[in-house]
């Protein structure tokens, strides 16, 4: 049997639905910070008074939570509103004891835990039914043509059915509900804030900073129509598996396309609902629900980078408050706990993505593809959400070469990272297949991927962090952003992110018997196969060359450091020794091997730091916490280098083998 006959199972993984409305919540909450603050500054602080940061944080706060909390209200009080609005009455008070009956057996076999109370509209002869409801209280609502079909058209009302059953059981009447609150909140509680602020403004400002509010209110318009329309598609995909033996949903979304408007990309992006023939391929070919893509990354860098700078528009102004003078450490810590925030975020997400991009090439045996636009979409999308931000276009338009430098160092980096994912689980979702379900898999392989993100985060970017607070904290020297520097070369988060990048691929090696042959578990496809699957050849792991050739590194380091103590050199001759052995061996294995050659690299890298650290703690007069000290600068700076010599070998290496003029036999094969 062929894989390509199969459909996928998003199920297993994290879905679009979730990450969309969270990126909704939390681009609202976003949108909200930066509007309070405004007003503050426009309308409570008088200008001739001085600034108060506690009363502007204070707002900013105030002004979010009253945000949330009408969505919240709104949200518990509108399933009542809709019975009364709508005037439904509970089926149990229609005589027919017999569809009650049947409405729970449907119930019971879509697996709900809790039955949901059954509406019905005496005076609506449509067939368009829909769940709704709030914690606690979930409904389905039946029109009286659906209740006329069940006796009509038993296929088509069990079909109809199921899909509002899987709204439920999917949890989609909760994100559902919540979206149009949130939607409606921001709407009577930011907006008309908003407003009241432009009316003490100059013309200058009122294009200027309704510009940018245009942009936070068209992204979140546009992803709450997002979180509506995506869920129709996995309750459509669930009806399909609690009701395989009938095809009455296809045949109701293939009539139901024939008769309707076709409808081009930019035109169904507004929509609520999905296009009726996307409703119907999805059906037949759930990948792309499992392919995230350019503008998914785009929006998630665009949504997370919007709240991020009002939360540290929000912390630097709480400090502010409590102190005139705030330390240097206080001043990075106010950049890094909502930089950890968005870390966490962007992790969950497109870590969640990734895996899913990667699985759909595992399962069918293709190459990645896409996982660069991935990286490149969610690097602009930070870029430009911080761009719009609160705090961020002063600074941009001030300084035109730090968006330049920014951006490249944003691109370079983030896509890189997206591509490590992949490579994670590249090597372990065939592992994956073979066992009852994914979800420990990628979950270890997200969090893991957390913490090496946030550890080099604190290692490599911590310098320019404390560059920007160098625009709000005038008590921060020259000579305390210098000797931020060392914090790179000398934190042990640096060294335990660069052990991280080879150690969770390469770990993989070690189950590598496991999927020789073995037949894949049924979790990967919707439908069960009528007989056994393996999966294609995947790729072979080649560590103990890589060992090798960092071993040979490591003891001719070792041989030099002995030379070099004997002839009394310096601890500068010690590094530069080390990183030259380390690129040498990382570069040549990262440009010889074919498969995931930067890992490797990257681990022949770390075996000869390893070594040379070694001999330095074992031939100098060092105590142990100088010897530490030393060995841990040495591994990291060499660590540091040699995580773009990886990257340019391991491209020259491929383009070498594809060359006609250069056939250079490869292993990893």
């Amino acid at each position: 049997m062929k894989l390509n006959s199969l459909r996928l199972n998003p199920f297993e993984f994290p879905g679009n639905t979730e990450f969309r409305f969270i990126l909704l919540i939390v681009a609202v909450t976003g949108a909200s910070l930066f509007i309070y603050a405004d007003f503050y500054n426009s309308v409570i602080w008088n200008k001739t008074s001085e600034f108060s940061p506690g009363i502007c944080a204070l707002c900013m706060l105030g002004g979010s939570i009253l945000t949330l909390s009408v969505a919240v209200v709104i949200y518990w009080w509108l399933p009542d509103w809709k019975i009364k609005k709508e005037r439904m009455r509970s089926l149990k008070d229609r005589d027919t004891p017999d569809l009650v009956g049947y409405l729970h057996e449907l119930s019971r076999e879509a697996g709900l835990i809790r039955l949901p109370s059954f509406f019905w509209g005496v005076l609506d002869q449509t067939k368009e039914g829909y769940a709704f409801g709030r914690w606690g209280r979930l409904c389905v609502y039946l029109p009286n043509g659906l209740v006329n079909s069940f006796e009509e058209n038993l296929p088509e009302f069990r079909a109809i059915l199921f899909h509002e059953l899987a709204h439920i059981y999917n949890g989609d009447v909760h994100r559902t509900y919540l979206s149009f609150t949130v939607w409606w909140a921001f709407l009577i509680t930011a907006l008309p804030t908003f407003v009241i602020t432009l009316l003490r403004s100059s013309w200058e400002r009122i294009l200027g900073m309704s510009g940018r509010v245009l942009v936070l209110f068209l992204l979140i318009y546009l992803m709450r129509n997002a979180v509506l329309r995506v869920r129709e598609f996995y309750a459509d995909l669930r009806a399909s598996i609690w009701d395989q033996q009938s095809s009455a949903l296809r045949l109701a979304l293939e009539s139901a396309e024939r008769s309707s408007e076709k409808r081009g990309f930019w035109q169904r992006i507004w929509l609520t609902h999905p296009d009726l023939g996307d409703r119907r391929r999805i059906l037949d070919n759930p990948t792309p629900l499992l392919q995230m893509g350019f503008w998914d990354a785009f929006t998630t860098g665009m949504a997370t980078m919007i709240p991020f700078a009002g939360l540290i528009s929000l912390a630097v102004f709480t400090l502010l408050s409590v102190t005139d003078s705030p330390s240097f450490m206080q001043g990075l810590l106010m950049f890094f706990v909502p930089a950890f925030f968005c870390v966490i975020l962007i992790i969950y997400i497109i870590g969640a993505g990734t895996w899913r991009t990667t699985f759909v090439a595992v399962a069918c045996g293709k190459p990645v593809q896409g996982i660069n636009r991935l990286g490149v979409g969610l690097a602009l999308g930070m870029v430009v959400g911080w761009k719009i931000s609160f705090i961020g276009a002063s600074q941009f338009s001030s300084f035109p070469l730090a968006l330049l430098l920014s951006t490249g160092l944003v691109l370079i980096g983030i896509t890189g990272f997206v591509e490590w994912v992949a490579a994670g689980a590249m090597v372990w979702l065939p592992i994956a297949a073979t066992t009852q379900s994914p979800r420990i898999f990628y979950r270890w392989g997200i969090a893991i991927a957390g913490i090496i993100l946030s550890s080099l985060f604190v290692g490599l970017f911590m310098r320019l962090i404390s560059l920007n607070a160098q625009f709000l904290f005038e008590s921060i020297t020259v000579l305390d952003l210098l000797s931020s520097e060392s914090i790179t070369v000398l934190n042990p988060f640096t060294s335990f992110a660069l052990i991280g990048l080879w150690a969770f691929p390469l770990s993989s090696w070690f189950w590598r018997r496991r999927i020789e042959n073995t037949p894949v578990s049924e979790w990967l496809f919707l439908d069960s196969p009528s007989q056994p699957i393996t999966l294609p050849q995947q790729i072979q792991l080649k560590p103990t060359l890589a060992l090798i050739v960092g071993l040979l590194g490591g003891l001719v380091g070792h041989f030099f450091v002995f030379i070099l103590v004997v002839l009394g050199s310096n601890i500068a001759l010690f590094i530069f020794l080390s990183v030259c052995i380390q690129v040498l061996v990382a570069g040549l294995v990262a440009a010889w091997m074919r498969s995931l050659g930067s890992i490797h690299g990257l681990f022949s890298a770390s075996i000869a730091a390893f070594i040379i650290a070694s001999g330095v703690f074992i031939h100098t007069n060092l105590n142990l916490a100088g010897a530490l000290f030393l060995g841990t600068r040495i591994f990291n700076t060499g660590g540091l280098v040699a995580v773009p010599t990886v990257v340019i070998a391991s491209g020259i290496g491929k383009w070498l083998r594809n060359s006609k003029r250069f056939r250079v036999k490869s292993v990893g094969n």
